[in-house]
């Protein structure tokens, strides 16, 4: 009856195991939507940047050409423009090109025919809740791989119990039903029915080392899942860990950035006032204009690398913090 108790409790480890497997890939299946989702969001953002720059390079196109048939700016301002134009419509394509996959890869995963109409909103979400900065004790017992690797030694260690039960002897029930009758129409008939049981003894000698073999490798496969068991915990506190550092660090990132932008900004509007004037030349109001529409990518890109942080570290302390 050992034998048996420690079969039975291993497979109901062993069940107890797939079923949090399966919920952890569950949620965390649910995490890579909503990351897939957002950076579509950011990719719809970056397309109007793109749109945006383009119109800006445009009108300053324009302006470098009609004032080059006036014979106010020379050839090269307006080569320099068209450049530009030709760059910010590259750029454009590509950031469209980029949309509609992200688009196209949503609707795949929600089930639905890929023809890149999905609506996702406009605008990233500014305002993410705070995170208390210290990591919660019951993260073990909400993590679903921590448990499943917890079932798994549970069930190791049953099979090493069941191992040493093989040292003793065991007895082996059989039976048997069927009928006297070669007639397939007797065959449900009961006056045909036979049965038979039979019982058995076991005795574990002449094994050749077999039984001591089996109880050595359960031991060692029980050392495993323990160890596969500290090594779970401690990657899901580096996980919690990272998560809580790489929240700091985007916070950092996201105000630079925003600053960069606004100093860019106010570069760009200063050199634009100074060409005109013919205080400086047309490559000071390309490069600040460069830089303050890559700043504002910039703002988006880490816009939406903190929400990833979030989403990551969500799915580190098991999906269920308030």
């Amino acid at each position: 009856w050992r034998r048996v108790f420690n079969q039975t409790n291993a497979s109901e480890k062993d069940y107890d195991a797939v079923k949090y497997d399966l919920s952890y890939l569950t949620f965390s299946m649910q995490v890579q939507l909503a990351k897939l989702y957002f950076s579509a969001v950011e990719a719809y953002e970056q397309l109007k940047l793109a749109e945006e720059t383009l119109e800006s390079v445009s009108e300053l196109a324009d302006m470098v050409s009609a004032r080059y048939e006036k014979g106010l700016r020379s050839s090269l301002d307006v080569r320099l423009t068209q450049s530009s134009v030709s760059s910010s419509k590259a750029l454009l394509e590509n950031r469209r090109l980029g949309h509609t996959f992200l688009l196209r890869r949503l609707e795949a995963m929600l089930g639905e025919y890929p023809d890149g109409n999905f609506l996702v909103s406009s605008n990233l979400p500014t305002i993410i809740p705070t995170v208390q900065p210290n990591i919660p004790a019951d993260i073990l017992d909400r993590r679903p791989d921590i448990k499943s690797a917890i079932a798994k030694a549970q069930a190791a260690a049953y099979r090493t119990a069941e191992s040493i039960s093989s040292y003793f002897p065991g007895l082996i029930l059989t039976s048997t039903v069927g009928t006297s009758s070669s007639d397939l129409k007797d065959i449900l008939n009961e006056d045909y029915q036979v049965w038979s049981q039979g019982v058995s003894l076991g005795l574990p000698i002449f094994q050749g080392g077999r039984i001591r073999a089996n109880k050595k490798m359960s031991e060692e496969l029980q050392k495993v899942a323990e160890q596969d068991i500290i090594k779970t915990i401690i990657s899901a506190f580096s996980e919690v860990e990272q998560s809580l550092f790489s929240e700091k660090s985007n916070t950092v990132l996201l105000e630079a950035y925003s600053d960069a932008a606004g100093q860019a900004e106010a570069a760009f509007k200063l050199s634009r006032e100074r060409y005109d004037s013919g205080l400086v030349g047309l490559i000071a109001v390309l490069d600040s204009q460069q830089r303050w529409f890559q700043a504002r990518s910039q703002v988006l890109t880490a816009k939406k690398t903190k929400i990833d942080t979030r989403l990551n570290l969500i799915l580190a302390l098991g999906g269920e913090f308030k």
